[in-house]
């Protein structure tokens, strides 16, 4: 059994010559922000790795009330569509500092509602929510809670909370108007999620065209 003291940053700080801060900075990806030699770092991170020093990343959400984690709940990652909307949100987010927790909804509100409770349990961040359906209490009850959060492709209307979308309206009025205006007339309409937003926006273009 090794029952040698672990070290600390003020203790690896120390050994290399170095002020806390600076390799805090390091350790923490904040180096370039603070224009920290890539000698520097190099040190730091060699040192760290040869005394097998990590930072307690859950001591350190604490103090900082952060833990640089993202919610995204999306309804089908089979979906082309939301698989590359997830994908972006990812790499975005890792440019930033910041990890993802997926949670695929598979289009059921009630997945939603216990995926938003997992999320919140897990003390993230914000919260990417594309919603599964109309029903929006649940996350209505997460902004009550100053919890940031912003939709994604569907939203709610009378909702104050900011959203990303297409204009599922307008791209269902043109696709019908260039069909009528091709000379077709029995144009039929697939609909998606009956409750849905894009769903109701698409059909309601369909059927201002027609």
């Amino acid at each position: 059994m090794n029952d040698k003291p672990k070290l600390t940053m003020k203790d690896l700080a120390s050994n290399l010559g170095l002020s806390v801060s600076v390799v805090s900075r390091v350790l923490n990806g904040k180096a370039d922000e603070y224009r920290i030699s890539e000698k520097t770092q190099q040190t730091v991170h060699e040192a760290a790795k040869e005394h097998g020093f990590s930072i307690n990343q859950l001591a350190r959400s604490l103090r900082l009330q952060k833990t640089s984690t993202i919610g995204l709940l999306i309804p089908d990652i089979s979906n082309t569509f939301f698989s590359l909307i997830a994908r972006a949100v990812e790499s975005a987010a890792r440019q930033r500092g910041y990890s993802i927790i997926l949670c695929d909804t598979e289009n059921d509100t009630e997945l939603e509602k216990k995926a938003l409770a997992l999320l919140q349990d897990r003390s993230v961040d914000g919260l990417l929510i594309a919603p599964v359906s109309e029903e929006s209490n649940h996350i209505q009850a997460l902004m009550d809670l100053g919890k940031p959060v912003v939709l994604v492709d569907r939203f709610f209307d009378g909702l104050p909370i900011p959203y990303v979308s297409s204009d599922n309206f307008q791209g269902a009025y043109e696709g019908v108007m260039y069909l009528i205006e091709q000379g077709h007339k029995d144009i039929g309409y697939i609909q998606g999620i009956p409750d849905s937003k894009p769903n109701l926006e698409r059909l309601r273009g369909y059927t201002q065209a027609m």
